[in-house]
């Protein structure tokens, strides 16, 4: 691993076709050159320097055709997890898509049925409600309560009266978990996961947890992979995770979707083709690849 990151040096993309820069353009057209948007979760940071040359190396040496996953990135997946989180993985539990956010209205589709409930903690990334209503599913708000430490510092917390309430509703059919939660923050508990865990297996909710910025964790805090935490858990599970937080190339659009449960595994792709499809991107899998085993 380099030593040599750079987390200090400020990238201008201006120009460049980024998606939050040129929106903020378009609102506030004479802005000063040293003004950063922080209104999509992308970094102005040099990617790492493995990144970089390897990519340049495997253009050198590429053919750039449709493409599909392969040994060495399927190792690159499987070590990250266990290495990270003890999550182990089997190399058939893993399917490819360009995001995750698709991943979840593909999802979302495919385990509840029109009108049926989908319950989440509130509030939450915003695509998560548009995921829910945009397919005529029930979005089933379970909101997180608000208190203040003897500091003043504000808190959340789940209320697990209510969500176990809405999990014995029998129209309610998934869990949709953000897990480090975004935009709080939360790093969730594994006694907090436990509860949750217990609650879906007795009502048989299909959890869908997206764990995309599980990486990113502040010092003193440990993530749990939700789905790690026993057999009945995983069978009824789908992780979402990806590179591209981690390691700024969102841009490359690949993540990773973990699925035990193979009747699950083969209804997430049914529905997974009825849209965008699979995922053919050359340069997609070698970057996931680099990161997981050089950076």
């Amino acid at each position: 691993m380099s030593e040599n990151y750079d987390f200090e040096t400020l990238l201008s993309r201006k120009g460049q076709g980024s998606f939050k820069w040129e929106a903020m353009y378009r609102e506030v057209p004479n802005l000063s050159d040293d003004i950063v948007p922080f209104s999509v979760a992308d970094m102005e940071l040099k990617i790492a320097p493995e990144i970089t040359e390897g990519m340049k190396k495997y253009i050198d040496e590429a053919v750039l055709g449709y493409s599909g996953t392969y040994p060495k990135y399927y190792e690159a997946v499987i070590g990250w997890m266990e290495r990270r989180y003890g999550f182990k993985v089997e190399k058939d539990w893993i399917l490819c898509t360009p995001g995750v956010v698709s991943a979840i209205y593909v999802a979302i589709k495919a385990f509840a049925k029109e009108n049926e409930g989908v319950i989440t903690f509130t509030p939450v990334y915003f695509p998560f409600y548009s995921s829910i209503t945009s397919n005529n599913r029930k979005l089933v708000d379970c909101g997180l309560v608000e208190s203040k430490n003897e500091n003043g510092e504000v808190k959340y917390s789940i209320d697990f009266e209510k969500f176990e309430e809405f999990a014995k509703d029998k129209n309610n059919k998934i869990l949709l978990l953000c897990s480090p939660h975004n935009p709080l923050g939360i790093v969730w508990s594994r006694e907090d996961l436990e509860k949750i865990g217990k609650i879906a297996v007795e009502n048989d909710l299909i959890v869908i947890s997206d764990e995309i910025h599980f990486d990113i964790v502040m010092p003193g805090y440990t993530h749990t992979v939700f789905q790690s935490l026993g057999d009945d858990l995983a069978e009824r599970t789908i992780t979402f995770t990806a590179p591209s937080k981690t390691f700024n190339i969102a841009g490359l659009g690949i993540s990773n979707i973990i699925i035990k449960n193979e009747n699950m595994r083969k209804t997430f792709v049914n529905a997974q083709e009825l849209g965008a499809g699979a995922l053919f991107t050359a340069l997609s899998y070698k970057a996931c690849e680099i990161c997981y085993t050089q950076c």
